[in-house]
């Protein structure tokens, strides 16, 4: 079963998500790579994350979620 938005454009699958986080910390997915690995998608996750807290700082009208890397005077300021 494919779920599918209101624009009717389908959702990206667990496999292109996981590739564009394994792109964010490095992973260039040339034709024999491979699968990313534990470390590149580890640096992904910590590059998404501080793309959204700019994101989250950004736009300060917006709720922001509880993160022990945003501190609430940056928040408020």
């Amino acid at each position: 079963m494919l779920i599918t938005t209101a624009r009717s454009n389908p959702l990206p699958t667990l496999h292109n998500c996981v590739r564009w986080i394994a792109q964010l910390g490095g992973f260039l997915g040339r034709k024999r790579d491979g699968d990313p690995g534990v470390k590149t998608l580890w640096r992904g996750l910590r590059r998404l994350h501080d793309i959204a807290v700019t994101w989250q700082l950004s736009h300060p009208s917006l709720p922001v979620v509880n993160s022990p890397t945003v501190k609430k005077d940056a928040i408020n300021a």
